[in-house]
């Protein structure tokens, strides 16, 4: 009987240990993910900061064409850029 009573009194200890560890690594795990969203949030920032530069230099570009260019081919990247893309760009 009293080696039941401390068994008892020492599987709390066990239990709480067990628990401890799970949670410890749980705890890890959780962390490295959370490492690795922060990383991608940092890489999508960075790709559409890159993106909207880019963006912003064809605009100028298509809005003012550079001396010699081919009149018919700026006209046809504009109505491609209000057909094609702007569209896929809003869904």
């Amino acid at each position: 009987m009293l080696l039941f009573g401390l068994l008892g009194l020492s599987l709390p200890t066990l239990t709480h240990a067990t628990c401890g560890e799970g949670l410890e690594d749980l705890r890890r795990e959780l962390s490295g993910d959370e490492q690795g969203l922060r990383t991608t949030e940092q890489t999508v920032r960075a790709a559409k900061a890159a993106f909207l530069s880019r963006d912003a230099t064809l605009r100028e570009a298509m809005a003012q064409p550079p001396p010699g260019y081919d009149p018919a081919l700026a006209r046809r990247l504009v109505e491609l850029r209000r057909t094609e893309v702007e569209p896929k760009r809003a869904t």
